[in-house]
């Protein structure tokens, strides 16, 4: 703990596999008054420090070696549903943004960003916020538009987020059913449980918003 640090700071783990960008983060944030209370160099080496170790933050690469971290985030939710996950990454294209948040992370800031920007996404994350990193969000405006006014798409299971993304490029139930070998009535179900989720009334403005989702 440093000197700026006090005992109710926010507790961050960072899994990096970057051993100098994790040093030098830690002791960024440490200096901004957070306390880091883990470090992993992998989503397999994350696991068992989340297992013991609370916080209420993970910040978090996206590319590893052989390993993709958003494949693992709607697992990290799932077992730890008040953990708040920040992508930190190189790669800030848009499509790495999306993939991020439909995985289910609070935001995204990119490596290229300051400190100011660092932390300002910590606190907006930690505050309940949806943060994307304004070195994109001048691309992303109308998609961050779309998350922010649903941010109950973050919640999404990953077979609801796999059917909403079928839709938006136009398949039929059966089609959809077929694709992803699951009866046409189970498709129904996900469906009646994405406008409830999303707060639309019918099929055909979940149709619609899937595939405005799907332009963005």
């Amino acid at each position: 703990m440093t000197m700026d640090s006090v005992p109710d700071s926010p507790r961050l783990i960072i899994c990096d596999d970057h051993p100098m960008l994790r040093a030098g983060t830690r002791l960024l944030l440490e200096n901004h008054g957070f306390l880091i209370v883990g470090e992993a160099a992998s989503p397999t080496e994350l696991l068992p420090l989340l297992n013991s170790v609370p916080a209420e933050m993970l910040l978090v690469d996206l590319t590893f070696r052989g390993e993709d971290a958003a494949q693992f985030i709607p697992s990290w939710r799932a077992k730890i549903p008040s953990l708040k996950i920040l992508v930190y990454s190189m790669h800030d294209q848009i499509v790495h943004v999306e993939r991020s948040l439909a995985a289910g992370a609070h935001g995204f800031v990119g490596k290229s960003d300051s400190a100011e920007v660092l932390c300002q996404a910590i606190k907006e994350v930690l505050s309940g916020g949806l943060f994307i990193s304004p070195t994109v969000n001048q691309d992303l405006q109308g998609w961050m538009d779309t998350w922010k006014w649903k941010p109950a798409l973050t919640a999404l299971s990953k077979r609801e987020q796999e059917i909403l993304g079928h839709l938006g490029r136009g398949e039929s139930l059966t089609k959809i059913s077929e694709s992803l070998n699951i009866s046409r009535k189970t498709v129904e179900t996900y469906l009646g449980r994405l406008k409830e989720k999303l707060h639309l009334e019918t099929n055909r403005e979940l149709l619609q918003f899937a595939i405005e989702l799907s332009k963005v």
